[in-house]
């Protein structure tokens, strides 16, 4: 299996832009951030409209031109989602417009609920707190780049009493929040243009890879003593269950 075999590219389709990620679930239903749709950018100088945007599966290519294309369906933002102000409940998810065939480059993460996840990973009871991020953003967060293929890069589960300490003062970090990075710069970390795109993890070796988290929001990318953070997916994982099923 292709090792972004998951990944979801949204392309706006005139500029031919990649602007956010996304994971596949299933045949039809991806997962995604609600700032995607909800901060769509200006850059494309044109309003948000289902049919400006292709979903792109089955390549390691950002630009997508030798991947699958669908169209959106309809696109369920989470109601609670918080955009004016900490990102809470910064997911959606989007039916595609025809199914797709599982094949060596297209498969869908698992899912599990919040009691598997923050027991196996996100607890400090789980032996493994490291988690994948794959996605098209920027490698640097002062150049604008668009890297050829889809990276990826491993970062550590950060203790919530740290990433809280990080933000004093913003009131950003809540509970349906997760952080992951590196105190030091130049380890890795996600960056603009990433959003949307999986945080997994495989709980062990012999599971499959789960869904852990979905690219949110951070403060600049790769700086010292600065985390990425990412929306807890097991916490949603009855809202998505009931609109997917």
């Amino acid at each position: 299996m292709e090792t972004t075999a998951w990944h979801v590219i949204l392309r706006e389709n005139e500029k031919e832009k990649t602007f956010c990620g996304g994971t596949l679930i299933s045949n039809t239903w991806v997962v995604t951030a609600a700032h995607c749709f909800a901060h769509y950018p200006s850059e494309f100088k044109r309003p948000f409209v289902k049919s400006n945007i292709d979903v792109i599966l089955g390549t390691n290519q950002c630009k997508g031109k030798d991947g699958v294309k669908r169209k959106i369906k309809r696109y369920i933002i989470h109601p609670k989602f918080a955009e004016r102000s900490s990102y809470d409940n910064d997911i959606a998810l989007i039916e595609m417009d025809e199914a797709v065939n599982f094949t060596e480059k297209i498969q869908p993460l698992c899912l599990k609920p919040t009691s598997i996840i923050d027991d196996l990973f996100l607890s400090r009871r789980g032996g493994r707190r490291v988690g994948r991020v794959i996605g098209c953003g920027q490698r640097y967060e002062n150049i604008e780049d668009t890297p050829d293929l889809i990276q990826d890069v491993y970062v550590p589960i950060i203790s919530r009493e740290i990433c809280t300490g990080a933000n004093i003062g913003t009131g950003n970090f809540t509970d349906t929040m997760f952080c992951a990075g590196y105190e030091r710069a130049l380890f890795g970390d996600a960056c603009y243009g990433d959003s949307g795109g999986s945080l997994s993890v495989q709980l062990s070796d012999s599971h499959p890879w789960v869904l852990v988290g979905v690219v949110s929001w951070g403060v600049g990318c790769d700086r010292p003593g600065q985390y990425g953070y990412y929306t807890n997916v097991g916490k949603f994982y009855n809202w998505i269950q009931e609109n997917v099923n």
